[in-house]
């Protein structure tokens, strides 16, 4: 009986150190987001922040153009240009992006949240509100190789596309609820597979402890 409970003991105080070991891993990361414009003209950038994220219009300051409380930033970047985005201090960032657009009905997103001290750091590109621009993102840790997610080939053809959400797909492999007027249902632009297993993915998730996120606009 005392090995049993002895076992037990043993048992728990793993959990709790393997736990308190990836929190620490988490809180560590050191992740930095540049957004790119690999168009020959300018282009103005507008991005949409999570209530939770501690990176946002106010903590960016002169950073944006133009800001709406803390909750939206915008922002203009040079033809084949690129803005780093201030982490200050590699706090937790979640923001939808989009460019030549409103984030919203209509436009191409990035949705990136990195540097999450509670969870997996989570990309995709999004056509869940309709398609204006082809993005790609592109996830590089530090000493290892990058992960290319998109770009989507268009407003359609994008069931193969890995890290790409199809026009209208909420749930990448139908229309459960979708927004902007989208029907409900099976549609033949989602992806196959099921929500838990889709044929291909539809969102990237990585806990790497540091690297680069770039968020590019592709010709």
């Amino acid at each position: 009986m005392k090995r049993k409970v002895l076992v037990v003991l043993v048992l728990l105080a793993l959990a709790v150190w393997f736990g308190n070991a990836g929190n620490a891993d988490a809180a560590a990361k050191q992740k930095k987001v540049v957004v790119k414009n690999q168009q020959a003209t300018a282009v103005t950038v507008s991005i949409n922040f999570g209530a939770d994220s501690e990176v946002n219009a106010q903590t960016l300051g002169a950073f944006c153009k133009s800001s709406n409380g803390k909750s939206n930033c915008v922002f203009d970047l040079p033809a084949n240009g690129n803005k780093e985005m201030s982490n200050f201090g590699f706090k937790y960032l979640n923001m939808a992006l989009a460019f030549k657009a409103n984030v919203g009905c209509g436009s191409t997103k990035a949705e990136v949240t990195v540097n999450n001290p509670k969870w997996y750091d989570v990309m995709d590109v999004s056509l869940v509100d309709g398609f204006n621009e082809k993005i790609q993102i592109n996830v590089t840790p530090t000493g290892a190789k990058t992960v290319v997610l998109g770009p989507p080939k268009g407003k359609s053809g994008n069931q193969q596309v890995f890290g790409v959400f199809p026009e209208g797909c909420d749930v990448c492999v139908e229309r459960r609820n979708p927004p902007c007027g989208y029907s409900k249902g099976k549609s033949s632009e989602c992806k196959s597979g099921t929500e838990m297993q889709p044929g291909v993915v539809c969102q990237y998730q990585d806990n790497s402890n540091a690297g680069t996120i770039e968020v590019v606009l592709v010709p």
